[in-house]
């Protein structure tokens, strides 16, 4: 719940704009989730991500949940 409280104003955002979306930082992956929820305007969500055992984690269960919707890049925002 706190990272989605903490991010929902880039998540308002993302929602009320839609388009493509860049995210540093991963997390647990429910800001991600979050913009891409069914209905959603966002087309597809970029995320910068420094850690390869967070993207490791959390990377198949995005991948999974939203197909071709969600790219990572392993790199230092």
């Amino acid at each position: 719940y706190d990272e989605w409280w903490t991010q929902r104003s880039a998540i308002d955002r993302a929602l009320a704009v839609g388009g493509d979306v860049m995210v540093t930082g991963l997390g647990l992956g429910l800001v991600v989730d979050a913009m891409l929820d069914p209905g959603s305007p966002v087309g597809e969500v970029t995320v910068v991500e420094q850690s390869a055992d967070v993207i490791a984690l959390v990377g198949p269960w995005l991948a999974a949940r939203h197909p071709g919707r969600v790219q990572i890049v392993h790199a230092d925002a």
